[in-house]
């Protein structure tokens, strides 16, 4: 599939997602295809709307599929889901 009428619609909400980008990280692991691997240190990484960092992670209590993303990760008015 090279074109869909609505790119944002597989997303589980919607408001601004904001990216974190790291140059640095990314020039140092780009050729060993590592950008990503330290979950501390990412060099492209969401900065999620409900506060909590639990993308990449095992979700817990709140279920195994929170790890790939929700409804509280974009950042938007009314989001009720920020965690402290």
């Amino acid at each position: 599939m090279l074109s869909i009428p609505k790119y944002d619609y597989g997303l589980p909400g919607s408001g601004l997602l904001i990216w974190h980008i790291d140059e640095s990280i990314i020039q140092s692991n780009l050729s060993a295809n590592k950008v990503n691997l330290n979950k501390e240190r990412r060099g492209v990484d969401l900065e999620e709307g409900d506060g909590a960092q639990d993308l990449g992670y095992d979700a817990g209590i709140l279920g195994t599929q929170i790890n790939i993303g929700w409804y509280f990760d974009p950042w938007f008015a009314g989001n009720e889901g920020f965690f402290t």
